[in-house]
């Protein structure tokens, strides 16, 4: 075998290992944010999420429109399997996913009435260009988010007094990262 031949052998593998070794990085990134999205229970009232223009099904014959059983966005999502609650959909929606660039600013919900709602194609277009030395980030830019996080006791800046529990939805998804990594890593490695 010529020396030539078995250097171009080791490059392919060294670029085909940096090739699988950024796909696993990237589904991995895609899954826990998916786990970090998922809606749990929600802290809306169906009637005012309805009233927000979420969740409604096709038209139906006497002209009404009924909830659909598979809403997106902004409808209250009671006994959801996530951790994320969800009242308005605007937290959901605020995620914002970059690379190697600073933390977004953080938004304001938009007036009521606005379609709030996730796409979750963002991610993985936002990975598409992404080299594996990359830094990711995914943050909330909801102005309440860290609270919904963390939890918030006292009065805030209106003076309105809470004592409300963190839900700790991105901890939780952070720390499901190992096992998510090494799942997708066994379907690399099976092929998949």
């Amino acid at each position: 075998m010529a020396a030539g031949s078995f250097t171009a052998q080791v490059e392919k593998w060294v670029s085909e290992t940096k090739e699988r070794a950024l796909a696993v990085r990237n589904e991995s990134v895609e899954r826990v944010i998916a786990v970090a999205q998922e809606p749990g229970p929600s802290r809306a009232r169906t009637a005012s999420a309805i009233k927000a223009g979420a969740g409604l099904g096709k038209t139906k014959k006497n002209g009404s429109r009924g909830v659909s059983k598979r809403a997106f966005g902004p409808i209250a999502n009671s006994g959801g399997a996530g951790n994320l609650p969800v009242d308005s959909g605007f937290l959901r929606a605020s995620l914002v996913v970059s690379i190697g660039e600073a933390l977004p600013a953080i938004t304001k919900p938009p007036k009521e009435g606005v379609a709030k709602t996730w796409d979750a194609s963002t991610v993985q277009l936002k990975l598409e260009g992404a080299d594996l030395s990359d830094t990711i980030t995914a943050a909330y830019t909801a102005a309440y988010a860290r609270r919904i996080e963390y939890g918030f006791k006292g009065k805030d800046k209106l003076g309105r007094e809470y004592n409300q529990s963190g839900s700790r939805f991105v901890a939780l998804a952070a720390q499901q990262w190992q096992r998510i990594v090494s799942e997708v890593a066994a379907e690399a490695q099976a092929g998949g």
